[in-house]
């Protein structure tokens, strides 16, 4: 549900034109693989699997993210709270997962997280310089 409101508040205060017709074969592609799963069609030798999906989406989600700071030597306006606490989170999983459970596609997704965000909250520390003089050059424009 949360999912959900967060891309009904996307679509409402977005200054891009979405069209109807893309959001509604987005929304129907969503509904009708929810429905394929609940219905068993997933073979369920591949439902682990599925816990993958959630970290390659991540990956895709932070690498771009990554490159740019790299190629910019610095990262905006992002925070390294955020990102710490993200980390702290992964740090967790990855050591209760470890501990507790026999689950190795999640134990990996949690690992890839881990350096996804971890690269993050490195770049904020070393670019932090950087980014303060771009956010000060961006203020005095203002």
């Amino acid at each position: 549900a949360q999912c959900g409101i967060q891309i009904l508040l996307f679509w409402l205060l977005t200054e891009t034109n979405l069209s109807l017709a893309l959001r509604a074969l987005g929304a129907s592609l969503l509904a009708a693989a929810c429905g394929a799963l609940y219905l068993g069609m997933l073979p369920p030798a591949m439902l682990p699997a599925l816990g993958l999906v959630q970290s390659a989406l991540g990956a895709f989600a932070r690498v771009p993210q990554i490159i740019m700071n790299f190629q910019q030597k610095h990262t905006g306006n992002q925070s390294v709270i955020t990102w710490g606490l993200s980390l702290a989170g992964n740090t967790v999983r990855i050591i209760t997962t470890f501990l507790s459970v026999d689950d190795f596609i999640a134990l990996a997704g949690y690992v890839v997280a881990f350096v996804l965000n971890g690269t993050l909250v490195f770049q904020i520390l070393v670019f932090w310089h950087n980014t303060q003089e771009i956010l000060r050059g961006k203020k005095r424009k203002d």
